[in-house]
């Protein structure tokens, strides 16, 4: 049985975990919309060899690349396990795109994670280059929320972690009990923005109640 996150192989009884491929899709299909459809965008990545992550990085890179008028300039900057090495990352993404004139080479950025994204915000805040770039992350934080709401992050996309250990549970005991059970189970992605932050059912989502489960 396995949850979240992907394992090599397929000798297990169910997996139970966000559809990262249809999370990075949708995180590509809102950055287009952000550019208009045209402009040039980067990648700050997670680690190497981490299946879900990765998922999300290239379907983020495949809906992107539907549309002829955007460029991604830059994939293989990896952030890192830390915070630490997420921000010496965005920094050193920053460095090496930030043009004599003080202007920065691309126009928006994906982050696959909380660390990343955040790393992103507060290095391109200290360099001034958060105006006019488009940063869209994965997962959520009370950082990340503040970052929505002032206009430094413009969406990201979230799993339903109630969802995938409540399923994942109930599986197992279905298991246990004879039955057959699915082999793979998506538990949901949502895109968050500005414009529906505040509706209950994102709030719930982001902030469950322990009492209504």
């Amino acid at each position: 049985m396995i949850f979240d996150s992907g394992l090599t192989g397929s000798d297990y009884i169910s997996y139970v975990a966000t559809d990262n491929y249809k999370g990075g899709q949708m995180a590509g299909e809102y950055m287009a919309k952000l550019l208009n459809g045209r402009g040039k965008v980067a990648v700050l990545r997670y680690l190497e060899g981490y299946d879900s992550t990765t998922k999300r990085e290239n379907r983020f890179i495949d809906a992107v690349s539907q549309h002829p008028d955007i460029e991604i300039i830059s994939t293989e900057q990896y952030a890192g396990a830390t915070m630490e090495t997420a921000l010496m990352a965005s920094e050193n993404l920053f460095t090496r795109f930030k043009g004599s004139d003080g202007k920065l080479g691309f126009d928006g950025i994906f982050t696959p994670l909380e660390s990343a994204s955040m790393s992103i915000v507060q290095a391109a805040g200290d360099m001034g280059l958060i105006e006019n770039l488009a940063i869209v992350g994965f997962d959520s934080s009370d950082k990340m929320m503040s970052s929505l709401m002032s206009g430094e992050l413009n969406g990201f996309v979230v799993q339903d972690p109630f969802k995938i250990g409540y399923i994942g549970v109930k599986t197992i005991v279905e298991h246990l009990d004879g039955n057959v059970v699915k082999d793979r189970v998506d538990t949901g992605a949502t895109l968050i923005t500005k414009e529906n932050l505040n509706t209950p059912q994102i709030q719930e989502l982001l902030k469950p109640s322990i009492e209504n489960q």
